[in-house]
């Protein structure tokens, strides 16, 4: 939706057709923006301009639509380890990260009911409610949104498109015009528990994390799972969410409700977008992976500057770079 409502400001008619599975990526991510992540405690790609962007682009949309779903969040990212605290005490001292890391929490920092043996730091974030952010869209295209599906055809209800853009996940995979696109569908399950003890100023990270929702609600996740058989919540994944709570929680915790959805991954990690360089019609916007609501403001200015104006896609997200 973000590709469209960028494009409709743009004054270019635009039909989102959209299912509305309540089980899609989409309605079921985090919302979470993570400026620093992985193994090595990198910044995440291009976040001083991601960021910004990302910021700039949902505050207006709410100042559309009247409505709130963004917010600045810190994140207590929790040593797992002494090398991990290491790797974080380097990045503590890098100018470059200086706008992200805040703060030194010391061991037993949260108190008795979040464990942190080791410590860890605070870290500048961002959460997008994601069901709020889809209402809002949808407001904002109105007659422009329809459920249903489209076949391949490039009409819709007697009106007649120039393109279609796949705009599908990891369903894009059906699509034999994008064979050589090489999406990677990643399965993650999250909880929301009801929890009362808990502190809840903070989003608290140690490879899986606990996000505040208000209300002694949280949000816990995720899972990473390449060999899934089904699309649906599963005990495995459970069991996984749960022992990362009973590792760290030291309250009673209620389980409220468990969702699975497929991830639009891809493997080298960089989106892809751009029209099918043998087909022109069809394009693809996709491979956005566990970074859905940084990339796509900054993916959908950039695409609707290059069908509107002809401006060149970032090299790294050219879907070009899969048909050279």
């Amino acid at each position: 939706m973000t590709l469209a409502c960028c494009l409709r400001s743009r004054g270019a008619s635009v039909i989102v057709a959209d299912d509305g599975a309540p089980g899609s990526s989409s309605r079921v991510a985090t919302g979470l923006i993570h400026p620093i992540t992985g193994r090595r405690i990198v910044k995440t790609w291009m976040a001083d301009t991601l960021i910004p962007e990302a910021r700039a682009w949902y505050r207006a949309l709410e100042g559309k639509t009247d409505t709130s779903f963004f917010r600045d969040v810190e994140i207590v990212e929790a040593f797992t380890s002494a090398g991990n605290r290491n790797d974080w005490s380097a990045r503590t001292g890098d100018p470059a990260y200086a706008p992200y890391i805040k703060a030194a929490i010391g061991p037993g920092g949260l108190g008795e009911s979040l464990l942190l043996p080791l410590g860890g730091v605070t870290v500048q974030g961002y959460h997008i409610d994601t069901s709020a952010y889809l209402s809002a869209a949808g407001h904002l295209l109105g007659d422009a949104l329809v459920r249903g599906t489209v076949t391949g055809k490039r009409e819709w209800n007697g009106m007649a498109f120039g393109r279609i853009i796949d705009c599908t996940g990891y369903l894009a995979r059906s699509n034999p015009r994008f064979g050589q696109v090489p999406l990677v569908p990643v399965k993650g399950e999250t909880l929301t528990i009801q929890c009362a003890g808990l502190p809840e100023g903070r989003v608290f990270n140690a490879g899986k994390h606990l996000l505040p929702l208000g209300g002694g609600r949280w949000h816990v996740g995720s899972t990473f799972d390449w060999r899934f058989r089904h699309t649906r919540p599963s005990g495995a994944g459970r069991a996984e969410l749960e022992e990362f709570l009973d590792r760290y929680v030291t309250v009673p915790y209620r389980v409220e409700a468990h969702q699975a959805a497929v991830r639009p991954a891809i493997d080298g990690r960089r989106p892809v977008i751009g029209m099918h360089p043998d087909h022109p019609d069809i394009g693809l916007f996709n491979g956005l992976g566990t970074k859905g609501v940084l990339l796509a403001p900054w993916l959908a200015a950039q695409f609707t500057a290059h069908l509107l104006d002809g401006a060149p896609l970032h090299p790294e997200t050219d879907i070009a770079r899969f048909y050279n």
